[in-house]
Order: structure tokens, then C-alpha cells, then sequence
């Protein structure tokens, strides 16, 4: 049952609730307050809260979810199931193997919570050996020959209001391909003023020519906004093309879960490729090698956009025209001569159907 379902003057010894949290409601520290609000609420409909019996049933999601909470109150006793028993065997080899449980581990986060129940800050992070890498001008010839098609979208991630005390910028050229995959074509991260970000923008815009440029919905990107609109006032006046921009919505969302639940399954599955040329790559590789404790994240926040469906959406790959010319060749003697055989033999069958029809109404004729 769930907390505001109860009925009035209903009271109750034993109160089960199942699933009270879930993986979206767990994505921002508000969501969590409120499931631990409504968890609060459910021992007033107890008959005798001294006697009484609340048992919560649910998975993990978070480090940081209604689990913890419980944990640290005395008044509960909190006892973890991990799906992998301390023996080595699936806790339900019927439905889910072990084989299957270890499949789950490639994602190391929600692993850790969801199968083992005991999520850590070192199952947050990334590993090394899931970079891979592809240079973009190999992707471009892939596209001319029609192999594959991509769609492309400029990440970024604002500064701060000086070159020496602001966090850097980070900008992110991403392609997406038709099978899903992510190609990190470009990335600058470094120190500039406000004015200078925007006109780098409009930079990445003409040289890359992206579907749209996508923008983080904070205090500070909202200003830059009436530089940006004032740019391309200029350019519809030049008879250039103004850039468009995408607004992304953080949804208070804490960020270092966000880098890692919308970028983890990507890399761990080998569908995220660098660019090895890349001047800047370095700090990116470092932010992501870091983190949660990076303080330098500019780049991996800025990545974290392609959990948005409209921005990760992939590209669709144009069904390519039969270029195989006809075949024009003429048969051989040995192929001619094959030919009007079985051409006089299926003349002459058909000529024998024909004579074995007619004697055959003959002979019912004849018989009536």
C-alpha cells in the first residue's frame, strides 16, 4: 500500500509497502526527501505504533536512496539479500542464473545496487579498458561509402565569469551513429570569458555544421543566451545561417550520479569511440578515470547530456540504390545448346498431355 492510500481511522498491526522507491525516484535529492517524507507518515497507521510492524520490501537504486535512511534508525532492522549468495550461487537460479548475473556486472553501478544490494563510491566510476577509439576521418569514409550515417550535436558545459577563477568550459562535438554508438569527434576544454565561449560556439557551429547545439538550463548559460541571440541577429543580417540550440533540463538531478547513470552503460557496453588526435582528450580520459572524485568534470557533466533521448538519438542510415549493373552477357555455345534442349523437352511434353487428353475423351465417348 502506499502512504496516502490509507483509508480514514483505519489502523493496522502489520503494514507491508513494496517498492516505495524505484530508479526514477532517486534521480534528485527532492524525489528522495519526499519517498522518505511518505515513509514517515505510514507508522501513524498503526494501531499501536509500541507493537506494531512496518516492513519495507525494495530494491536498491543509489547509494544515497531511502535504504541508508533505514539503516540508520535504530528502530529498524534492515537485512540485504544480494542476488549473488557469499557461496557463489544465483538466490534464484530458476529465473536468473548466474551467468546472467555476471552479464549484469559490465555496468558496475547498477550491479552494485540492484544485484548486490551494496552500492560503493568505486562502482560509480570508469574504467580504462572500456575507451575505445576511432580516428573521425575513418567514420567519414565510412559515410561516403554509405556504411554508415551519423547525425551530430555540439555538447557544452559554461564557465565561470573569468579565465582565472572560473572552472574551464567544455565543448563536445558527438556523433551519433545508426547502430547506436557515440563518436567524440572534437573536445575543448580550457579557461575563457563569456564572450569568448560564445564565439567559440558559433566556431564549433560553422565547422562542424551539428543538427543543433545543446545548452544546460542553469542561471549562468541562460545569461549567455543574450549574447548568443544578438550573434545571430548578425549572422541573418550577413545572410549566414544562425546556429539553434537545444535546451537540456537538469531536473535537479545530483551531478556526479548523473555522469554516471547516463554515461556508464555506454562506455561499459563499447559503444562510446575517441578521437585519438584530439589535443584536449587528456583531461576528459582524466575527469572520467577520476571520477566521483573529480572536482574537474566539466567534461563528463557536459557528456551526461546524451541521456536525453533527443540528443542521443541515433541516425538513420539511407538504403543505398542497387548500383550492380544488369547482366548483359550472352550464354555460351554449351549454354545455348543446354537451353533449347530443355526447351524441346518441355515442348514435347506438353504435346504428349495434349494427345493423352484427347485419347482419353475418345475412349469415354466411345464407352457412353
Amino acid at each position: 500500500m502506499g502512504s496516502s492510500k490509507g483509508g480514514t481511522s483505519q489502523h493496522y498491526d502489520i503494514i507491508i509497502g513494496d517498492d516505495f522507491w524505484d530508479e526514477r525516484s532517486v534521480t534528485s535529492d527532492d524525489k528522495v526527501e519526499k519517498v522518505k517524507k511518505e515513509m514517515a507518515g505510514i507508522e501513524y497507521l498503526l494501531a499501536s505504533p509500541e507493537k506494531g510492524i512496518v516492513m519495507y520490501i525494495g530494491t536498491r537504486f543509489s547509494h544515497d536512496d531511502p535504504t541508508t535512511a533505514l539503516e540508520n534508525m535504530r528502530e529498524y532492522e534492515c537485512i540485504i539479500v544480494s542476488g549473488i549468495l557469499q557461496c557463489g550461487r544465483s538466490i534464484f537460479p530458476e529465473s536468473l542464473s548466474l551467468q546472467k548475473y555476471i552479464d549484469q556486472s559490465q555496468v558496475p553501478y547498477a550491479f552494485s545496487c540492484q544485484v548486490i544490494l551494496n552500492p560503493t563510491e568505486e562502482s560509480r566510476g570508469f574504467k580504462r579498458e572500456w575507451f575505445r577509439y576511432r580516428r573521425w576521418s575513418d567514420c567519414l569514409e565510412d559515410e561516403k561509402k554509405g556504411r554508415a550515417a551519423y547525425r551530430k550535436v555540439i555538447l557544452t558545459d559554461a564557465a565561470g565569469d573569468d579565465k582565472t577563477g572560473s572552472d574551464p568550459i567544455a565543448v563536445i562535438t558527438v556523433a551519433a551513429d545508426d547502430k547506436g554508438n557515440f563518436y567524440i569527434a572534437d573536445y575543448i576544454q580550457q579557461k575563457m570569458a563569456p564572450a569568448e565561449f560564445v564565439d567559440l560556439l558559433f566556431q564549433q557551429w560553422d565547422r562542424w555544421h551539428p543538427e543543433y547545439i545543446v545548452r544546460q538550463k542553469t542561471l549562468l548559460e541562460t545569461t549567455i543566451m543574450s549574447f548568443v541571440e544578438r550573434k545571430n541577429r548578425e549572422r541573418i543580417a550577413e545572410g549566414k545561417e544562425s546556429a539553434r540550440f537545444y535546451d537540456y533540463s537538469l531536473g535537479k538531478r545530483e551531478k556526479k550520479q548523473r555522469i554516471t547513470a547516463a554515461l556508464q552503460p555506454i562506455f561499459a557496453n563499447g559503444r562510446m569511440f575517441f578521437d585519438p588526435d584530439i589535443p584536449d582528450l587528456h583531461y576528459l580520459e582524466r575527469a572520467l578515470l577520476e571520477h566521483p572524485r573529480s572536482n574537474d568534470d566539466n567534461g563528463p557533466d557536459s557528456l551526461s547530456l546524451l541521456d536525453d533521448p533527443a540528443v542521443s538519438s541515433p541516425a538513420c542510415l539511407k538504403s543505398q540504390p542497387d548500383s550492380t549493373p544488369p547482366d548483359m552477357s550472352q550464354p555460351t555455345p554449351d549454354e545455348r545448346s543446354s537451353i533449347e534442349m530443355m526447351a524441346r523437352r518441355e515442348a514435347a511434353r506438353l504435346v504428349f498431355e495434349s494427345r493423352k487428353n484427347a485419347g482419353l475423351h475418345e475412349g469415354i465417348r466411345r464407352w457412353n
